[in-house]
């Protein structure tokens, strides 16, 4: 089976995660015939029904993506949304990403990638390839650029591709070689004066420290599928994990401390808050806020048991969360409650037997 980035972020059934339909199979016209050329993507008539997968800033403009080429943009910090067609293929996108308040990528099924230069109002299709070469499913599960000219996607079965030209051109690298099989990359993280962290299947955690030329496997402990993994500070990085999992290093990945999270709901997506916390979000609506200092992890009840796929932390006490259900503003206490918080202070020794939790 496929255990790809939108199986992370929509089911979570025991300790495996299974096929999502919208990357089971290829689009055919009605004659039966493969589709090569994207169809344009439909008019949604209600964003609250709709899958949404990332959501990421441009300028004071937020920028939601999802299910079905639709694009959402909001002018008002997340109080109302409208959708951006032109240009946009009918294709799940599963991340976006901008430089700037003008530029931006999206990325998804069938190697879709999109650009845009005026904030998202429009797109162009600059790559797309629904059966490359391997004969594999092709889809693009995040995207990340560094500056207007370098940037990365990452993929199922294994794929990397980098560009230099700001997406006019991109390059397949070669990252694992397992024999007959490459991991699904669920996440790129990174870049700047930070390194550059992939995360994928089988507890694999990559990092480059000369901006993506090499790569080097770090030891995390565990064994599952690593759904992302960010820097939170000058050196530590949060990485999150399905059944609960998270595990922080204060070293740039040299070293792990296991978290215990007081849930066992996959952690779908994170947010460093720039003020030594991070928040992560997950399936059935969990919620959860790790203070550094303490390595404590609360909890914060939601009011739905939606699963989350993606989250920006807004002004005022509030959170954009984007998953099923479109995108939505909740209410949010940055404040960490030791009394509700679970810590993990010490806690090296709770490791479980993470050998045997093996995504298949």
């Amino acid at each position: 089976m496929l255990i790809d980035f939108f199986v992370a972020r929509l089911r979570h059934w025991a300790s495996v995660f299974v096929c999502f339909w919208i990357l089971l199979a290829p689009t055919f016209a009605e004659d039966g015939a493969a589709i090569t050329r994207p169809a344009p993507a439909a008019e949604f008539s209600n964003f609250a029904d709709a899958l949404m997968l990332s959501v990421t800033q441009a300028g004071d403009r937020l920028v939601a993506v999802g299910e079905h080429g639709l694009i959402t943009l909001s002018d008002d910090q997340g109080q109302s949304w409208r959708q951006s067609r032109t240009g946009v293929p009918d294709t799940t996108l599963s991340a976006v990403t901008f430089i700037d308040d003008s530029h931006g990528w999206a990325v998804g099924r069938d190697e879709a990638v999109l650009y845009s230069a005026d904030g998202g109002d429009s797109w162009q299709l600059q790559h797309w390839n629904p059966y490359p070469d391997s004969g594999l499913e092709a889809a693009l599960l995040e995207v990340l650029f560094v500056n207007a000219a370098d940037g990365f996607a990452v993929g199922a079965n294994g794929v990397l591709m980098r560009t230099d030209d700001g997406g006019a051109n991109w390059q397949r690298d070669a990252l694992m070689h397992s024999e007959g099989y490459e991991p699904h990359l669920f996440d790129i993280s990174g870049g700047g004066d930070q390194p550059l962290y992939i995360s994928a299947e089988e507890g694999t955690l990559l990092r480059s420290v000369d901006g993506g030329d090499s790569w080097q496997e770090l030891a995390v402990p565990f064994a599952g599928s690593l759904f992302g993994a960010i820097p939170v500070g000058t050196d530590g990085v949060l990485a999150y994990a399905m059944l609960g999992k998270a595990f922080y290093s204060p070293d740039r990945g040299d070293s792990w401390q296991p978290l215990e999270t007081g849930t066992r709901n996959a952690w779908m997506n994170g947010r460093d808050r720039g003020d030594g916390s991070a928040v992560l979000v997950g399936y059935r609506g969990t919620v959860g806020v790790l203070d550094v200092s303490t390595l404590a992890v609360t909890l914060q009840p939601q009011q739905h048991r939606r699963a989350i796929a993606d989250l920006l932390v807004m002004s005022a006490g509030q959170l954009l969360l984007a998953g099923q259900g479109g995108a939505w503003l909740s209410d949010f206490d940055p404040a960490i409650s030791t009394s509700s918080a679970v810590n993990n202070q010490g806690s090296t020794a709770l490791v479980e037997a993470v050998s045997a939790q093996v995504s298949q």
